[in-house]
């Protein structure tokens, strides 16, 4: 009983509830429309009467008006348009920027990259010995990574190690820095990577001859063997002296040049090669390489016994190589004898036309002009040879034709020896100076042009003869090549310069630009 007396008051009560509700609705239904019509009508009675007090602008709002109604789907498809612009441009912006080095960079870390670099190119006093680390190189808007192991006494040239273009072997090369061409990497070891500013896939990292596809990571005591190895090369071409033919400059196109490395060998403990860390002579200038055995231990450590066998050695090898070559030498006198006797029975009429024609053949090879030969043998040049040139007028373009089928190399001898007189400031003394006269570099100081395409084309010509004076014929036919496969890629439909340089094998524009400014200022 008590059950239903409660279901009927919740009932009762449910209905009064409802009621109520759609009294409130009701009445708050009224109120809210009186309202609006009421704040309605003074909005479009203002309105009107503004529109009212000039019958002229009224018109032109009028018109507006309903312009921008009857162009409302075109308005919002702009709107449209503008949105999907800038959402493109998010997206691009946000895809470029994953492909970003993960690893951020502090203003400190910037600082102390850019004072390495300044301290590569302006500091060339420091110790041959001090081991600089990885570095990179921009060539052709690309870097080339490289282990400096020690640098060139009194220069700033770099003693670096790599591999070589294959990838199938270790070489070694001396970089002459330029600022804003190398660059130093972010992080040690195994995790190297991008500094700022610069794509990682513009990098070609150090890997190792027998796993290419794994990234240098050298423990400490390669990287030890590494620099002793280093700094006993940079004694030995600081002794033997270096050519810039041999010295590769960043930011210039240039391939990583390998030094060949030779000469007579540094004998170290267990009769190591040529760049093994030796002990006696070597290390003493270089500096305590491991634990020298005391005196007391009664060990002798330069085995002075066995130094002085191989002395004595040797001094016996030069005489038995003397006594020979006095006895070969008696030969050949007794020989020039015989045929003087035998010649004085002719007639003086013959000897003095034979000495009328040595004399005349010597005077001709004396006045004859230098010339420059891929096999050319090294000979010591007079001035005459060098300038003989100058003394000849081409008056038709016969003339000059003739010359050079006459005296084929003549032509390059005499630009090249002038080139060398530019660089060095010095004049040629013998003919295999010749092959250390650098077109590219005179072309970038000395060349006088101003123009992109000329610098460029002089540019492609130079690094094509330094290749061949090098003896480096396959580099000089890809430059060439590339060369003629960029014009024809410019003269195309379409094509353009900007993506001919692409192709190239010499600098960009903006490395060519650089190069006529310096031209202009020299």
């Amino acid at each position: 009983m008590s059950r239903q007396v409660v279901a009927g008051v919740a009932i009762g009560g449910a209905f009064s509830l409802t009621a109520l509700l759609k009294l409130a609705v009701r009445y708050a239904g009224e109120e809210l429309s009186h309202v609006v019509a009421l704040y309605s009508g003074e909005l479009i009675g203002g309105g009107l009467r503004v529109l009212l007090e000039n019958s002229t602008d009224s018109v032109f709002r009028l018109g507006g008006i309903w312009i921008l109604f009857e162009l409302r789907a075109e308005i919002l498809y702009l709107l449209r348009l503008l949105l999907s612009i800038i959402v493109w441009c998010v997206e691009r912006c946000a895809a470029e920027f994953s492909l970003w080095p993960r690893k951020s960079i502090t203003e400190a870390e910037r600082l102390e990259t850019t004072c390495q670099q300044m301290a590569l190119v302006a500091a060339p006093g420091v110790n041959p010995g001090t081991p600089l680390g990885f570095l990179l190189l921009e060539r052709s808007g690309e870097w080339d990574e490289v282990y400096v192991a020690s640098r060139l006494t009194g220069t700033s040239d770099l003693i670096v190690r790599t591999t070589t273009a294959d990838a199938s072997d270790w070489q070694w090369s001396i970089v002459r820095t330029v600022l804003g061409a190398v660059r130093a990497p972010v992080g040690v070891g195994g995790a190297r990577g991008a500094p700022a500013g610069v794509h990682a896939g513009q990098i070609n990292w150090i890997c190792p001859p027998e796993n290419p596809a794994a990234k240098w990571n050298p423990h400490a005591d390669e990287l030890t063997a590494i620099q002793q190895e280093g700094q006993l090369l940079a004694i030995q071409l600081s002794q033997s002296g270096v050519n810039d033919s041999m010295v590769t400059i960043p930011g210039q196109g240039m391939d990583l040049i390998p030094v060949p490395v030779g000469g007579p060998p540094v004998v170290g403990p267990g009769g190591a090669g040529v760049l093994a860390p030796a002990q006696p002579a070597a290390a003493a200038a270089l500096g305590p390489v491991g634990p020298t055995p005391s005196r007391k231990s009664g060990v002798d450590p330069l085995n002075l016994q066995s130094l002085a066998d191989a002395v004595q050695e040797l001094r016996s090898m030069a005489k038995d190589k003397d006594s020979k070559e006095r006895r070969k030498k008696k030969k050949q006198d007794k020989k020039k004898k015989k045929k003087k006797k035998k010649n004085r029975d002719t007639s003086s009429s013959s000897s003095r036309s034979r000495s009328s024609r040595s004399s005349s053949s010597s005077e001709d090879d004396s006045d004859a002009p230098l010339r420059w030969g891929y096999k050319a043998k090294t000979k010591d040049v007079e001035h005459s040879q060098i300038y003989a040139l100058d003394q000849q007028k081409f008056k038709r373009k016969g003339e000059l034709v003739a010359y050079a089928t006459k005296h084929p190399g003549a032509l390059t001898a005499h630009f090249l020896a002038s080139i060398y007189a530019r660089l060095s400031k010095g004049r040629l003394t013998r003919s295999s100076q010749l092959r250390q006269a650098s077109v590219v570099s005179w072309a970038s100081q000395f060349s006088g042009l101003t123009e992109i395409r000329d610098i460029r084309e002089v540019l492609t010509l130079a690094e094509a003869m330094d290749a061949i004076n090098r003896k480096e014929i396959a580099r000089a036919m890809d430059v060439l090549t590339q060369r003629i496969l960029a014009i024809q890629q410019a003269k195309k439909k379409g094509g353009t310069w900007e993506k001919a340089e692409m192709i190239e094998l010499i600098p960009s524009g903006s490395a060519v630009a650089s190069s006529s400014m310096l031209a202009l200022t020299n």
